[in-house]
């Protein structure tokens, strides 16, 4: 149904989209409504929120400015007038180290999130076991306390150890009620993954797919700005045969271009891309 704004929804298998909030954290510092609203009047029905504490003083991506010291029911609550949901937020590994915990599930339990998706996971070779074995223990801590524990891909978990990924070992050693998966289209790209199949051979891993596209560059890079959906080279029509195939339950749209400044203008080219992808 079109929404008070009379745009009709943005949705893949009847799956609200959403966007990820770090493209657009400075117009939500400025202005949580307002940005909540502008987003919406594009189709977006979800916000995947990132940890405003965690992001602090963050050098590469920066942070959530004055929302950092926002109460949480006062972010819940902007975001349900602004008609959206809030199901999955994105979170520094330090987060969930044992001192601060606590202080972690309490703020995700005011939001009333689901997914807890750590967005830095890193591996060392030698220490991969003891990465599993953390895991097991941190999905557990989060079940016992109604969270779901979930691990966005970076170009780490491609990592390669005896011809097997980082990834696979992880499938294999970390309990799958313990850790659910984020797939992100840029690391994929980069390590030449076909990511539709990525998904359709292990159904019921990914809970999410990041929507965003791009081009592989010549040289091997950390992070690979963003395009537009549509104006990159990632064949979505394989993409989302797979996310369905696997389950896939949330869709968000991550928008951190070059320069920052244009992530919304992105938002509304890819909203268009959805619009006019099944017609």
């Amino acid at each position: 149904m079109p929404s008070s704004t009379g745009v009709e929804p943005l949705a893949l298998f009847n799956n609200p989209v959403g966007f990820q909030a770090l493209p657009v954290r400075v117009q939500l510092a400025r202005d949580l409504p307002g940005t909540l609203n502008l987003l919406g009047a594009m189709g977006y029905r979800e916000i995947e929120l990132c940890s405003f504490k965690g992001f602090a003083g963050d050098p590469l991506r920066g942070d959530f400015g004055r929302l950092a010291d926002v109460k949480a029911m006062e972010v819940r609550r902007a975001i349900a007038d602004s008609g959206m949901t809030a199901r999955s937020c994105h979170f520094k590994l330090a987060e969930f180290e044992d001192t601060r915990i606590s202080a972690t599930l309490e703020w995700a339990a005011a939001l009333g999130l689901t997914y807890l998706v750590i967005t830095d996971f890193q591996f060392v070779s030698e220490e991969w076991q003891q990465t599993f074995d953390r895991t097991n223990a941190c999905g557990e801590r989060l079940r016992m306390d109604g969270f779901q524990l979930a691990i966005h891909t970076t170009v780490d978990i491609w990592k390669r150890q005896d011809g097997e990924s980082a990834f696979a070992t992880m499938l294999r050693e970390v309990e799958p009620e313990n850790c659910v998966y984020q797939l992100d289209l840029s690391t994929t790209l980069m390590n030449g993954i076909d990511a539709g199949q990525c998904m359709e051979s292990h159904p019921g891993r990914f809970f999410s797919l990041h929507l965003r596209d791009g081009r592989k560059p010549p040289e091997p890079v950390r992070y690979l700005p963003a395009l537009p959906l549509g104006q990159g080279g990632i064949d979505f029509k394989r993409v989302l045969v797979g996310a369905k195939a696997a389950g896939v339950r949330s869709y968000i749209v991550e928008m951190t271009v070059m320069p920052p400044e244009d992530s919304i203008l992105a938002y509304q080219k890819s909203a268009d891309f959805i619009r006019c992808f099944y017609q």
